[in-house]
Order: C-alpha cells, then sequence, then structure tokens
C-alpha cells in the first residue's frame, strides 16, 4: 500500500509470517500454484528477518546500522550456525522472571529465537524457490504425496511450507527479542566480522 508517497509494507518477522499464511491459505482454497511459491518467498524472508532482529537487539547502538549491514552478507542458516557454535543456547527457548521487590505480582518475558530445525527449512526453500526445482522434481504438478522419497511434488512442498509457518509462529510469539545472556556471544561474532573486513582491505 502506498500513502503520501510512502510504501507502507512491514518488512519484519511477523509481517512476513502474515503474507505466507494468507498465500498458503489461497493456494489451499484456490489450488492457485503461484501462491505456493509467493509463500515459499514470504516464508524465507520472515525466517531471515527474525534471525536479524534478535542479533540486531545486540549490537552495540552507535554501531549497529553498518554492523547488521555487514552480517546480512551472510546466509541465514551459516549465520545460526556460527551463534549456535559460539553458545549452543542460542537455539533454546527460554522464560526470564522478573519478581518485585515489594512482594507484588512477578511477570517474565519470553525468548523465542530461530531454532536449527527453522534454520533448516530455510534452506529447502531455497531450493523450492529456482527454477531447478521442476527439473528436479519431474512430477511436481502431480496433487498428491509420493510414497516414497525420490522426489517432491506440490503437495509436499505445501507441507514443508506449512511446517515453516508454524515454527516461525512460535518463533516470533516471544516477548523478548533477545536472550540478555548471549551479548558476549553477539560481540564475539562482530569481532570477527571486523576481522574478515581488515582481512579484505575495507576500511
Amino acid at each position: 500500500m502506498k500513502k503520501n508517497g510512502i510504501f507502507r509494507w512491514m518488512a519484519t518477522g511477523s509481517g512476513f509470517l502474515e503474507r505466507a499464511r494468507v498465500s498458503l491459505r489461497a493456494f489451499d482454497e484456490q489450488g492457485d500454484v503461484q501462491q505456493l511459491f509467493v509463500a515459499a518467498l514470504m516464508l524465507r524472508f520472515g525466517i531471515e528477518a527474525r534471525l536479524f532482529e534478535y542479533i540486531y537487539a545486540e549490537l552495540p547502538t552507535d554501531t549497529r546500522d553498518d554492523d547488521i549491514k555487514k552480517i546480512s552478507d551472510f546466509a541465514a542458516t551459516r549465520l545460526l550456525a556460527r551463534l549456535v557454535e559460539l553458545n549452543p543456547r542460542t537455539t533454546k527457548q527460554t522464560t526470564h522472571v522478573f519478581r518485585r521487590a515489594d512482594g507484588g505480582q512477578a511477570f517474565g518475558f519470553r525468548y523465542t529465537p530461530v531454532t536449527k530445525s527453522l534454520a533448516a527449512i530455510h534452506g529447502r526453500l531455497g531450493g523450492l524457490l529456482h527454477f531447478n526445482y521442476f527439473r528436479k522434481n519431474s512430477e511436481w504438478y502431480v496433487d498428491q504425496r509420493p510414497a516414497a522419497a525420490s522426489g517432491n511434488t506440490i503437495l509436499t512442498s505445501r507441507d514443508l511450507i506449512a511446517q515453516g509457518i508454524e515454527e516461525l509462529a512460535q518463533a516470533t510469539s516471544g516477548t523478548l527479542l533477545n536472550n540478555p545472556t548471549f551479548a558476549r556471544e553477539v560481540a564475539a561474532l562482530r569481532e570477527d566480522l571486523q576481522e574478515l573486513s581488515t582481512q579484505n582491505g575495507e576500511v
């Protein structure tokens, strides 16, 4: 939508998630194959967006805009793998409870990151969004799920997207953008990026 010379389009994890849902529903109800591929693209964007949302939250305020541009050069799955290497707990859901000193009602925040499973779906969606998908899956157009894992049809691809939507919904359901204990891990990743830039002769 455009208003007052500005395109209004939410480029967020939850925004892409909703578009993926709408497109998948259109495929289910109308059999419109184009909508399935739109859902796959929106889901892939959504996974990447959520991953970068929680990384962005841990970057230093004064340099985060520059830092996130460098991190964006990494594929989402590679970035997640690096974070897991630094601290495997980065892919675990956690709840942080705060108790008031005056004995009042406690309150909490949930951290729901992109999991390794969701990152793997992100990678598989890449195969769905390239033309070679039709060459590798010669019976992609068949309206049924194959008994053997010899290839994919539109319906098995639909199931993958549905699974991804369910997992992304969980990843975007938290009320905490990042786990407070991960600042050092993200700082280490940032240092690696700076070292890489130096090696490549960047200023």
